[in-house]
């Protein structure tokens, strides 16, 4: 647990999550309530970041945001 929650606060750090979090906030509009949910819930679990759900949902947010 506390692991996890050193490697969350690591990525909050990094400047990967900048970028994220302005991504995120650009595409806004677009997002879907159960992202946000899984977004949340990543600050409980930063496994749930490799989950295939989350990479997939996020990697088609970054395509409609780059059209």
């Amino acid at each position: 647990q506390v692991q996890t929650r050193r490697h969350v606060d690591e990525l909050l750090d990094d400047k990967l999550m900048k970028v994220t979090k302005n991504l995120l906030m650009t595409a806004g509009p677009a997002m879907y309530p159960e992202l946000l949910k899984k977004v949340s819930s990543l600050l409980d679990d930063g496994s749930k970041l490799q989950s295939p759900d989350f990479v997939d949902q996020t990697t088609n947010l970054i395509e409609k945001a780059g059209k």
